[in-house]
Protein backbone atom coordinates (compact mmCIF):
# COMPACT_ATOMS: atom_id res chain seq x y z
CA UNK A 1 0.00 0.00 0.00
CA UNK A 2 1.66 3.20 -0.80
CA UNK A 3 2.41 6.43 1.32
CA UNK A 4 -1.14 8.55 1.59
CA UNK A 5 0.39 12.15 2.58
CA UNK A 6 -3.11 14.00 1.90
CA UNK A 7 -3.56 14.21 5.83
CA UNK A 8 -0.19 15.96 6.04
CA UNK A 9 -0.65 18.56 3.03
CA UNK A 10 -4.10 19.16 4.38
CA UNK A 11 -2.58 19.92 8.05
CA UNK A 12 0.17 22.57 5.94
CA UNK A 13 -2.70 23.99 3.70
CA UNK A 14 -4.34 24.76 7.10
CA UNK A 15 -1.49 25.87 8.90
CA UNK A 16 -0.80 27.96 5.81
CA UNK A 17 -4.19 29.65 6.00
CA UNK A 18 -3.73 30.38 9.81
CA UNK A 19 -0.40 31.95 9.35
CA UNK A 20 -1.97 34.10 6.27
CA UNK A 21 -4.81 35.51 8.26
CA UNK A 22 -3.03 36.34 11.61
CA UNK A 23 -0.43 38.42 9.41
CA UNK A 24 -1.49 41.83 8.60
CA UNK A 25 0.24 43.12 5.54
CA UNK A 26 -1.09 47.04 6.66
CA UNK A 27 0.88 49.04 9.01
CA UNK A 28 -0.40 49.75 12.32
CA UNK A 29 -3.06 52.47 12.03
CA UNK A 30 -1.97 54.44 14.85
CA UNK A 31 1.36 54.97 13.75
CA UNK A 32 0.10 57.05 11.08
CA UNK A 33 0.83 60.04 12.47
CA UNK A 34 3.70 59.40 13.55
CA UNK A 35 4.74 58.86 9.72
CA UNK A 36 2.49 61.63 8.80
CA UNK A 37 5.00 63.95 11.48
CA UNK A 38 7.95 62.33 10.10
CA UNK A 39 7.16 63.66 6.44
CA UNK A 40 6.28 66.75 7.33
CA UNK A 41 9.44 67.84 8.99
CA UNK A 42 11.47 66.12 6.04
CA UNK A 43 9.61 68.14 3.90
CA UNK A 44 10.39 71.28 6.17
CA UNK A 45 14.25 70.46 5.91
CA UNK A 46 14.34 70.16 2.42
CA UNK A 47 12.51 73.57 1.53
CA UNK A 48 14.74 75.16 4.63
CA UNK A 49 17.61 73.89 2.30
CA UNK A 50 16.38 75.21 -0.66
CA UNK A 51 15.70 78.26 0.48
CA UNK A 52 18.67 79.18 3.14
CA UNK A 53 21.16 76.67 1.70
CA UNK A 54 23.53 75.10 4.63
CA UNK A 55 22.58 77.63 7.93
CA UNK A 56 19.19 75.98 6.92
CA UNK A 57 20.42 72.87 7.69
CA UNK A 58 22.67 73.01 10.52
CA UNK A 59 20.23 75.62 12.77
CA UNK A 60 17.19 73.44 13.24
CA UNK A 61 19.49 70.13 13.84
CA UNK A 62 20.95 72.51 16.38
CA UNK A 63 17.97 73.73 17.29
CA UNK A 64 16.52 69.96 18.24
CA UNK A 65 19.69 69.15 20.32
CA UNK A 66 18.01 69.40 23.23
CA UNK A 67 14.59 67.60 21.88
CA UNK A 68 16.87 64.67 21.11
CA UNK A 69 18.80 65.46 24.64
CA UNK A 70 15.44 64.70 26.82
CA UNK A 71 13.99 62.24 24.44
CA UNK A 72 17.74 59.77 25.51
CA UNK A 73 17.19 60.81 29.16
CA UNK A 74 13.15 60.47 29.01
CA UNK A 75 13.93 56.59 26.88
CA UNK A 76 16.66 55.79 29.38
CA UNK A 77 14.24 55.96 32.58
CA UNK A 78 11.77 53.86 31.19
Amino acid sequence: MPYDNTPREEELIEAAEVKADTHDAEADPALWPIYAALVAFLAALAASVMIFGLPGLYIPMVALVPVVYFLLIRISMG
